[in-house]
């Protein structure tokens, strides 16, 4: 599910958000995102993987990086499929 779940959010990045990432673009490296960019990016993964992202989750550190938003919403998606959660 991690590659899949990257794979997706490159795909936001490049087509939705129009910005230019590297398929080698290392994991830990901080997106610098605009927030209105990380506000679409993360409604979008949510819808496709539907999940609930808290906003404190997301937002807690400026430098969110693409290997910070995968674990989540990996985390999260786990969390739906074993029932051990809610999606939110």
């Amino acid at each position: 599910m991690k590659t899949e779940v990257r794979d997706f959010l490159v795909g936001v990045l490049r087509d939705v958000l129009h910005l230019e990432i590297d398929d080698d673009h290392s994991d830990e490296t901080p997106l610098d995102l605009e927030s209105l960019f990380l506000v679409e990016l993360v409604v979008q993964a949510e819808g496709r993987f539907g999940i609930e992202l808290a906003d404190e989750e997301v937002y807690q550190d400026s430098t969110v990086s693409l290997g910070d938003l995968v674990r989540l919403v990996v985390d999260k998606r786990t969390a739906v499929e074993l029932g051990s959660g809610v999606a939110t």
